[in-house]
Parts: structure tokens; C-alpha cells; sequence
């Protein structure tokens, strides 16, 4: 059989840095349209992001260049194939989305629903409805995915929550998601919405229009483990102001976050901000490609990461058909094991001390 070689890079992360005045400045392609949600990839060469421009709300896509960020496109393949579509999270390999609709080709089971759809050959394909026990009768949307993706928090505004919309969390049991419970620790009698979760896993930001806050939706902070948040705190100025602010996510590696913000014209843009004053933790990105041990050809192959300490998987994702490249972000100080399994090869496995 034919072998697989592998080939990965690690970046550390910096958690932490010195007082610095913020700057916040719109990004330079944001459209005459409302445009929201940015949801870069944990590697920070793509940003994807929900913008009306067509005059329809649909999903869009920019690449990173020398000179800044390239023109927006929109996605290919079955992914905008609905009304209303976006926001949007990726998982860090970016091959896998989560997204939201009203009205999608594929049927759903509420007002709004969550939905995946998996990136093959540059295209957003095999879109699929998360199901009942994520979805329900009401608006279910906005969704952040953990960078192991095995926690996902999102919108709704259902039946037995605090307030109008608040803040839910499934997990995957290996075979499916867990029926979707309420955050506790973070929604309150007002309206929480927009989540994000950091690449460390722990670090959550939210928008909310509670009483106390400095305009209508403001960014907090929390800490998560799980279904419980603790440590709630508003973002403050500059990053809060009278208008609306939502959607702060932030890039391991980077110095660099990205939000969206009500403008005067009523529209909504992006803005990036720099430093981000809330970085994750700590972690390691993993980035890699997999290729054919003598052609060098670029390859498609699942791979999982195994935490050597506890022997169990800690990702599992695919690497890109057209590139090979994958990307993993993991908690430093610990070892792991990276396996790449394709058919017609040999298994083959690396072990990384990070």
C-alpha cells in the first residue's frame, strides 16, 4: 500500500501583553449593506461572514493577502440555498460549518435552524439539519463551536429560557448532539445573543442589552466549562459604545479581534480591533499538511489527535483535498498524538510535545 508522510508547524500563542491604547477601525470591504458576523478561521487567512449585499442575507467569503483582505465572494455550493442564511462558525480545520437559516432547501423543524454543511473541493456541500435535539420550534441561530468541535453555543429564544433570546450549549456524545440546555451563568430577564467561544475553549463573548450597559447590545466576557459560565463582565469602552455591538471574536496568534457594530447610517459593519484586550488563554496551533510519501501530492485524509497523557481524542478532523493543509489548536504542556488515515494507504501517526 501506499504511505502517507506528514508535515506540521507549531505556533504558540500569547496570552497576555502590555497596556496599549485600542484602535478600532471598520474593515475595508465592508459593503452599502448590513454585514455581520465575521468568523475567521483559527489560522486567520479566511474570514467568512453574513452580509445582505445581493439584497438577500446570505454567506460570504474574504481571503487574507499582502496587501489586506481580498474582495468578498460569495460562498459556492448548497450553503446559501435558503433565505436568511448566516451567521456562520467553522470549526478550526475549516472544513466543517455550522450555520443558520429561515428557510433553507434542506427542511428544518422551527422558525430558524442550525445546519452543517462540509467543504469539499472549495465547495460548501452535503448541508444537513442538526436536528431535534438542537433545533426547536423557535429561532435557533447565531452558532459558536469549540475548537475541538465537540461544544456548540448558540441563540434562541424558546420556551423556557430568562428573557427574550438566550444563550444554549449542546455537546456531542460521540454519535450525536445533547439536547440543547440554557448556559447558566450568562442569560439573564434581558436578551443574550451572538456567542463566540475562543480557541482556548474557556474564554466566551456574548452581546446582551441588559440594564447597566453603555448602548442597546454590548460585548461581555465570561469564563465557560462546559454548560456553566462564571466571571461575567462588559467588555467596556472602546470596544462598547451607544450603538450596538456584537459578534467579538478573537484570532489565536494574533493581536487582532474582529466585532460588528450598529453604524450611524443603521447599517452594520465590521470592525477589527487591535490589541484585542481579550485574548484567549494560552494554546498551540498546529498547522499541517498531509501529502503522498513519494508523489508530494496533496491529500485528503481524516485525522485525529489523541491527548497521550489521558488517551483520549481530543479532534478529529480532515485535511483540505485540494492542499492537504489542516489546522489544530491544542493546550499546551501536554503530549499528542496525530494520526492521518486514508484509503489505499498505510495508517500513519506522529507524536508532538507541546
Amino acid at each position: 500500500m501506499k504511505r502517507i508522510t506528514t508535515l506540521a508547524v507549531l505556533m504558540f500563542a500569547i496570552a497576555s501583553m502590555s497596556a496599549q491604547q485600542i484602535e478600532i477601525t471598520p474593515l475595508d470591504n465592508n459593503t452599502s449593506s448590513d454585514d455581520f458576523a465575521p468568523t475567521p478561521t483559527n489560522h486567520g487567512r479566511v474570514l467568512i461572514f453574513s452580509s445582505a449585499e445581493s439584497g438577500e442575507q446570505q454567506l460570504y467569503m474574504m481571503e487574507r493577502t499582502s496587501s489586506g483582505w481580498s474582495s468578498a465572494n460569495k460562498l459556492r455550493g448548497d450553503v446559501n440555498d435558503g433565505e436568511q442564511v448566516g451567521a456562520a462558525a467553522l470549526t478550526p480545520d475549516g472544513q466543517t460549518m455550522v450555520f443558520s437559516a429561515f428557510k433553507h432547501d434542506v427542511p428544518g423543524i422551527g422558525r430558524t435552524d442550525l445546519y452543517t454543511a462540509k467543504r469539499k473541493d472549495g465547495k460548501w456541500v452535503d448541508v444537513t439539519n442538526l436536528g431535534g435535539t438542537v433545533n426547536s420550534p423557535a429561532y435557533d441561530a447565531q452558532p459558536a463551536v469549540t475548537a475541538d468541535g465537540r461544544t456548540l453555543y448558540f441563540a434562541s429564544d424558546r420556551s423556557g429560557g430568562k428573557g427574550g433570546t438566550d444563550i444554549y450549549v449542546t455537546q456531542w456524545t460521540g454519535s450525536a448532539w445533547s439536547v440543547a440546555r440554557p448556559l447558566e451563568g450568562v442569560n439573564s430577564s434581558a436578551n443574550e445573543m451572538s456567542p463566540v467561544i475562543a480557541a482556548d475553549g474557556r474564554t466566551l463573548t456574548f452581546a446582551s442589552d441588559r440594564s447597566g450597559g453603555t448602548g442597546g447590545y454590548d460585548i461581555y466576557v465570561a469564563k465557560v466549562e462546559g454548560v456553566n459560565a462564571t466571571g461575567v463582565k462588559s467588555a467596556g469602552t472602546p470596544i462598547n459604545t451607544s450603538a450596538d455591538e456584537l459578534f467579538y471574536t478573537s484570532i489565536p496568534n494574533s493581536n487582532q479581534a474582529y466585532f460588528t457594530r450598529k453604524g450611524s447610517n443603521g447599517d452594520y459593519e465590521n470592525f477589527m480591533a487591535v490589541p484585542n484586550p481579550f485574548p484567549s488563554e494560552p494554546v498551540t496551533l498546529i498547522e499541517g499538511t498531509v501529502t503522498d510519501a513519494i508523489s508530494k501530492d496533496a491529500l485528503g485524509a481524516e485525522i485525529t489527535v489523541t491527548d497521550l497523557t489521558t488517551g483520549k481524542a481530543v479532534a478529529s478532523l480532515r485535511s483540505d483535498d485540494n492542499t492537504g493543509a489542516y489546522y489544530v489548536t491544542l493546550t499546551p504542556g501536554r503530549m499528542y498524538s496525530i494520526t492521518a488515515k486514508k484509503n489505499g494507504y498505510l495508517f500513519h501517526s506522529e507524536r508532538y510535545d507541546v
